[in-house]
């Protein structure tokens, strides 16, 4: 068996194979005697649950810190059958393996010294010739499985799956299996179980083994995604973290060299000045820095828990037998979900931020400045006005960012697409045939969506690469579409979104072709992808929602239905994710515009601008330190300055 799975088996505090492991609350399995152990060493961190109540004692998990209650002591926890039927496998596999040094020898008849030479998978016994040909003359015997010794070597007979098809027996009640679950109790139990301790006539509820099983499969496997999507959105917060910090240690460096060149215009009187300023410099970036080491921990710290309690789940789930996994259900269950309800929590963006602001002010005093700690989204620069000439827009719809620098504007009533500078200066027109609704860039060129069925590819020189449907060949039209947003993920996959039908369709960058079609709740008018995640955010116009979605999970990770003024929003327009989380425009009609800031996991942070005319599509340029917004009939820039 691989090591991998081998180290899975030993006792975090014996470091031993597992003898009688119990499971804690936190999905980490400790054998008993050891936690019996731990728990007196551990006696002094019990607490109460009440200073009024009776006194709960607790055990701390050796490994991640958490507590587990012991209202009925360690033997009160559940034992990880699992994990015994691993070790079992894993024992029973060492044995075989080594047979020819050690004799195996016969464990059922009296005569001890008979070489054993296959073994009952179902009696877990290791069986002589002799043995073997009574064993399989009994009749209720008969349906059991026996194995050489060499198939079980060589791998002929798949050991787990065996243990995974043997029935467990009742303990109740002799030879009858265990083939219901009763729902009151929670417990396995057989067909006399049903008509005596658990019958209806006591008020309980029972369901069959392979019901159980598959409802709670179910419903555990459920819980997978959302969780997977939170160590993903945690992955991205320490990543953040680290470019943030990163950022920090440059614009610290920016600050000391502003601080030293305004420093050399004043230094007769600066000296002392400057000196006290740079070590005010370090003093902050040694701070913050240990600031984002904290955060970087406890988040490493949360997601490992998480993922630690994922993998058990996940494995429990796949290679678990039906008795195995009933039995542990429960626990996994109520890990699981206190696991999804927990939210990450955000590092503030402000620690990333630091900057000199000079002073021109020379009264005799030393003044060179001061640090400047946050940033704050401004208009930076506008331009255009309604129109249909050079610099004039009649519903700018979509908008790009391109790799140069440059802006791309779906000019929608014009029937053009406009690429310009941030500074309004036009370089180049790409006239369509019908009304353009969304732009994207991948790989200098231009993908544009429009009023027509096909999704068109431009070269930055206005020439047509080629085009291409979004419904199979077949369907071309017959399938009715209406497509409204386009995004490129980091792959160069272009996602379509098709506000008739209610889907996204995804294609192969190199000709379009179709790759799948995913259907949506909200109708996607406006796209944006989070490449850290994977997941798209679906913005669905006069729905007045957005969808963070997992495409390939298909659910809906959470919905955010923005307000203005305790009013819920009449649309949600242009979407776009951030280092620090996700924009989204919205507008009640004319000049209500406004551009709203949330974190990773949807928590209002702020609104960043207000009194836009009609905001369609927004998207971050300038190495996210500028947002474009393509604001009906001109575009505005907003840039990230200091306060």
């Amino acid at each position: 068996m691989e090591n991998g799975k081998k180290s899975q088996l030993e006792c975090a505090l014996c470091c031993g194979r597992f003898h009688q492991p119990k499971l804690l609350d936190c999905l980490h399995s400790l054998c008993a005697d050891c936690l019996k152990k731990h728990k007196t060493s551990s006696s002094p961190r019990l607490k109460p649950a009440s200073s009024q109540a009776q006194q709960v004692p607790r055990i701390v998990c050796p490994v991640c810190r958490q507590e587990t209650e012991l209202p009925t002591g360690v033997d009160g926890l559940k034992t990880n059958v699992y994990l015994i039927g691993l070790i079992d496998e894993i024992v029973m596999q060492e044995q075989v393996a080594h047979c020819g040094d050690t004799k195996l020898t016969c464990g059922s008849c009296e005569d001890t010294g008979n070489t054993a030479v296959s073994r009952c998978m179902d009696c877990a016994l290791y069986l002589c010739a002799g043995c073997e040909k009574v064993h399989t003359r009994f009749a209720a015997l008969s349906s059991h499985t026996i194995a050489t010794l060499d198939e079980i070597k060589h791998g002929v007979v798949e050991v787990s799956k065996a243990r995974l098809d043997i029935a467990p027996k009742c303990r109740r009640h002799y030879g009858e299996t265990l083939a219901f679950l009763c729902e009151t109790c929670q417990e396995l139990i057989c067909h006399d179980c049903t008509l005596v301790d658990h019958s209806q006539a006591r008020k309980h509820t029972f369901v069959d083994i392979n019901t159980a099983f598959a409802d709670r499969k179910q419903s555990l496997g459920e819980l997978f995604p959302a969780l997977h999507y939170t160590v993903l959105v945690m992955e991205e917060s320490v990543e953040n973290a680290s470019e943030m910090n990163a950022g920090l240690l440059a614009s610290s460096e920016e600050a000391v060299k502003d601080i030293n060149r305004r420093a050399a215009e004043m230094r007769a009187m600066v000296t002392a000045e400057e000196t006290r300023m740079i070590e005010n410099v370090q003093r902050i970036k040694t701070d913050r820095a240990a600031k984002f080491q904290e955060y970087a921990s406890k988040v490493n710290e949360k997601k490992e828990r998480i993922q630690h309690s994922l993998t058990t789940a996940r494995n429990l789930s796949s290679t678990a037998s039906k008795t195995d996994f009933l039995s542990l259900h429960s626990t996994i269950s109520k890990e699981l979900k206190q696991l999804s309800n927990q939210k990450t929590q955000k590092i503030d963006p402000r620690l990333g931020f630091l900057r000199f602001a000079g002073s021109n002010e020379i009264d005799g005093r030393v003044n060179l400045g001061n640090l400047v700690m946050e940033g704050k989204w401004e208009i930076y620069r506008q331009f255009g006005k309604e129109g249909n000439g050079e610099g004039e827009f009649s519903c700018a719809r979509g908008i790009a960012a391109l790799p140069s620098g440059d802006i791309a504007v779906a000019d929608q009533w014009n029937k053009r697409v406009v690429i310009c500078c941030t500074d309004g200066t036009l370089k180049q027109t790409i006239p369509t045939e019908d009304y353009p609704f969304d732009v994207a860039t991948f790989n200098h060129q231009l993908i544009v969506i429009d009023t027509t069925n096909y999704v068109k590819v431009f070269s930055t020189d206005k020439t047509l690469l080629f085009d291409f449907p979004t419904v199979p060949a077949a369907e071309v039209g017959k399938t009715r579409v209406n497509l409204a947003s386009i995004v490129v993920k980091r792959d160069g996959t272009i996602v379509v979104g098709d506000i008739y039908r209610k889907v996204l369709t995804e294609h192969r960058p190199a000709d379009g072709s179709l790759i799948r079609t995913v259907p949506v709740n909200t109708p996607p008018h406006y796209l944006a992808i989070d490449n850290a995640t994977g997941r798209l955010l679906v913005s669905g116009a006069d729905g007045r929602v957005l969808d963070a979605v997992d495409v390939d999970a298909g659910v809906t990770l959470f919905s955010l239905k923005p307000r203005m003024a305790n009013e819920r929003v009449e649309y949600c327009t242009g979407v776009c994710c951030y280092s620090s989380g996700i924009f989204l425009a919205m507008h009640n009609g004319s000049d209500t515009g406004h551009i709203h800031h949330y974190d990773a996991q949807g928590k209002f942070r702020g609104c960043i601008a207000r009194d836009l005319h009609y905001p369609m599509n927004i998207k971050v340029c300038a190495g996210q330190q500028q947002l474009a917004v393509a604001d009906w009939t001109s575009v505005k820039i907003f840039q990230l300055e200091h306060i």
